[in-house]
C-alpha cells in the first residue's frame, strides 16, 4: 500500500532530519517530496523493512534550502516555508520555527497524502471543518492498515502523525522519535488479517494518552472562547437597547421641555392680554367714574394709586 509505506517513509526521513542530521527543513510541502523506485533514503536496520522498500516506490524528502541547523540561531530567518503548510507560530514569526513546526506541516503533507486533499485548500480557517478532514484521514488509515500485512505502521502511529496539524501549541505536537516509536516492532500488530490469522492488538504509547488529553482541553477552550463570543454578544446587544431606551427618553423629554416652553409662552401672551385689559379699564374708571370708581371708598387719587398698583402685581 502506497499510502502507508509513504506515511512511514515520511517518518523515517524525519526522524533521520531532526535527531541523526539535528536540521529543521521549515519548508515541507508536496513540492518538496519526492517518489523514486527502489531503495533510498535512510538506512533501516531491519531487514524486511529494507525488502520492502526495495519492492516499491520510496518517498524522499528534498528541497532543504530553506533548512538550519538546530543548533545555529533563527534570528536571521526570513519566511519560511510555504503559507498553506506553514506552522500557526511561522505565520507570526518565522524566527520561531522549530522541529514542533516540521512536526504540524508534515502532518498537513500525510492528510494530503491520505485523503488528496491540501487542508487549507479544502477547510480555509475553519477548525471544525479541519478536525473532520483530519478524522476522515484516521478513519481511512485504519482500513487501509487492515490489508497492509506487511508494514510495521500502527494505527497509533498513523494516528499520531495525522493529528499533529490540529494542535496548534508547539510544545504539546508529538516528535518524530514519539511518532515512530508507536510503531510495533514485529510488524503491523493492528488487526486480523484477510486469512483470519489473529494478530496482536496494538499497544497504545503512554504519548496517544497525553495526546487525547491534549484534543480534550483544546476543545474545552474552544467551546469557551465560543460562549465568551456569545456572551459578549449578548452585552452588546443589551447595550444597544439600552441605548436606544434611553435615547428615547431623551426624545420624550425633549418633546416634554418644548410643549412646557409652549404653555409658557402661551401663559406669557394671556398674562400680557390681562394685563393691558386691566389698564384700559382702570383707567376708563378713573376718567368716567365707572364702576371702580363708584364702589371706592377712598379718595380719587388714593383710589387711582391702588388700582394702577394692581396692574404691577
Amino acid at each position: 500500500m502506497c499510502v502507508v509505506g509513504f506515511l512511514h517513509d515520511l517518518q523515517d526521513g524525519m526522524l533521520y532530519l531532526h535527531d541523526v542530521k539535528h536540521i529543521i527543513h521549515r519548508d515541507l510541502k508536496p513540492d518538496n517530496l519526492f517518489v523514486r523506485t527502489g531503495a533510498g533514503g535512510p538506512q533501516i536496520h531491519h531487514q524486511h523493512q529494507q525488502q520492502q522498500r526495495q519492492q516499491r516506490p520510496v518517498l524522499v524528502i528534498g528541497d532543504v534550502g530553506l533548512a538550519k541547523q538546530v543548533t545555529r540561531t533563527m534570528s536571521l530567518v526570513s519566511a519560511a516555508g510555504a503559507v498553506a503548510y506553514r506552522a500557526p507560530e511561522a505565520m507570526v514569526d518565522a524566527a520561531r520555527c522549530s522541529a514542533a513546526s516540521d512536526v504540524y506541516t508534515a502532518s498537513l503533507c500525510a492528510v494530503e497524502i491520505v485523503t488528496g486533499k491540501q487542508v487549507y485548500g479544502a477547510c480555509g480557517d475553519d477548525t471544525a471543518a479541519k478536525r473532520a478532514l483530519v478524522e476522515r484521514a484516521k478513519a481511512k488509515m485504519v482500513e487501509v492498515l487492515d490489508f497492509a500485512e506487511d508494514s510495521d505502521m500502527t494505527v497509533a502511529s498513523a494516528h499520531l502523525l495525522l493529528g499533529a496539524c490540529t494542535i496548534t501549541a508547539p510544545a504539546e505536537r508529538p516528535t518524530f522519535t514519539a511518532i515512530v516509536a508507536a510503531r510495533s516492532a514485529a510488524g503491523n500488530g493492528n488487526n486480523s488479517n484477510a486469512n483470519g490469522r489473529q494478530q496482536q492488538a496494538p499497544q497504545a504509547p503512554q504519548g496517544v494518552a497525553d495526546q487525547v488529553a491534549v484534543l480534550r482541553r483544546q476543545l474545552q477552550e474552544e467551546r469557551d472562547a465560543r460562549q465568551a463570543e456569545v456572551d459578549a454578544a449578548k452585552r452588546e446587544v443589551e447595550k444597544a437597547k439600552a441605548a436606544a431606551a434611553e435615547a428615547k427618553l431623551e426624545a420624550a423629554a425633549g418633546e416634554d421641555r418644548e410643549a412646557a416652553a409652549d404653555d409658557l409662552d402661551e401663559l406669557a401672551i394671556a398674562n400680557k392680554k390681562n394685563k393691558k385689559s386691566w389698564q384700559a379699564y382702570i383707567e376708563k374708571s378713573l376718567q368716567g367714574g365707572g364702576a371702580l370708581t363708584d364702589s371706592c371708598i377712598m379718595g380719587r387719587t388714593d383710589c387711582a394709586v391702588w388700582a394702577l398698583s394692581l396692574i404691577h402685581i
